[in-house]
């Protein structure tokens, strides 16, 4: 009789009060993005950590010392893109490629491909490729990891081509000329990526668009952090104009899928120009002469490099990547974007 009562009672609750019914719709909405996976691609601002520690800075003090207070492999003081949109998901930050055989619940949230350093195309570092990376997602999948219905919830996200393009200025003698020509290539291979990922099962894919590398402080040191470099950020543009391009097609041509943009570009020079910083270009982690880099230590274990008393307060950690606080604002500014894919 009691078990009738109460089935009777939450029945009449459903079907006649309202309040209750609008506190169910948002707890659906608060948790829609739960069940997703998170599959990262890229270099190294989605790396998380899987490049081995002997191999670069990012495993040296005092990179982590924000987060979580020791050196993870990240490229920054803290927490890095990946980590910031997997908290939008409602997910753990996936765990790097490297350690996914650890035991079947560290891939309940998904696996981190993303190797810094690495392009589109082959760069400087011999680490795997974006191409090379899918071909890693796509033996996790062979050995039935997830399951389809699972890869079809999922969200991709694809970090890459700002080093195919330092790869590129270096080897054409610091020089532009041909640069449309490159961005078609890389724009063509970059569609090629998305498609394979696509045909692999994940539906919701975020490309990141290339941030002013013009105003990256690995080139804005020749004018002491002053001025960025107009004829690279012209570049720049031009590539994600070519993105966005390509991007609308897919989405015209592919059927339930979903593939965005995220616009580092307008992001970065609206909070570089926000900034109420003397030297927003400025480095927060800032080596000694340019042979060395942040982290770097000599045979005497003395560091050549000098950090900054707040890194809350500075735009860019290194040469390269924003500090955890940076990518932050950043991502707060993406979150419309991201929840766009599941709408």
């Amino acid at each position: 009789m009691e078990r009738a009562l109460l089935f009777f009672l939450y029945i009449f609750m459903i079907a006649f009060l309202p309040g209750i019914e609008v506190n169910a719709s948002q707890h659906h909405r608060n948790t829609r993005h739960r069940h997703r996976h998170l599959f990262v691609f890229g270099d190294s601002y989605a790396d998380t950590g899987n490049i081995n520690r002997l191999l670069a800075n990012s495993w040296n003090s005092p990179y982590g010392e924000t987060f979580p207070g020791k050196p993870t492999g990240r490229f920054s003081d803290g927490r890095v893109l990946t980590d910031f949109i997997a908290r939008f998901e409602n997910l753990r930050t996936p765990i790097t490629y490297r350690w996914r055989n650890l035991n079947r619940n560290v891939i309940r949230n998904g696996i981190n491909f993303a190797y810094g350093g690495t392009g589109v195309f082959d760069t400087y570092v011999p680490f795997p490729n974006v191409t090379a990376q899918i071909s890693l997602f796509e033996g996790v999948l062979d050995d039935d990891t997830y399951t389809r219905c699972e890869i079809e919830r999922s969200m991709a996200l694809i970090s890459v081509a700002g080093n195919d393009y330092f790869t590129w200025y270096e080897g054409n003698n610091k020089s532009i000329e041909g640069i449309q020509e490159f961005s078609v290539s890389v724009i063509g291979q970059l569609v090629v990526d998305i498609n394979r990922i696509i045909d692999l099962g994940v539906k919701k894919i975020a490309v990141v668009g290339l941030p002013p590398l013009g105003c990256v402080p690995q080139l804005t040191v020749t004018s002491n952090y002053q001025k960025c470099n107009d004829l690279i950020n012209e570049a720049v543009r031009g590539h994600n104009a070519l993105l966005q391009e390509a991007v609308g097609d897919l989405n015209r041509y592919k059927k339930r899928t979903k593939v965005v943009v995220l616009d580092l570009y307008s992001t970065f020079m609206s909070i570089l120009q926000k900034s109420g910083s003397q030297d927003p270009l400025k480095p927060c982690c800032s080596p000694i002469s340019s042979e060395y880099g942040c982290g770097e230590v000599d045979v005497n274990g003395n560091k050549l490099y000098t950090v900054c008393e707040q890194p809350q307060s500075a735009f860019y950690w290194d040469r390269v990547h924003p500090t955890e606080k940076g990518w932050a604002v950043i991502s707060s500014a993406l979150k419309s974007t991201i929840y766009s894919l599941s709408s």
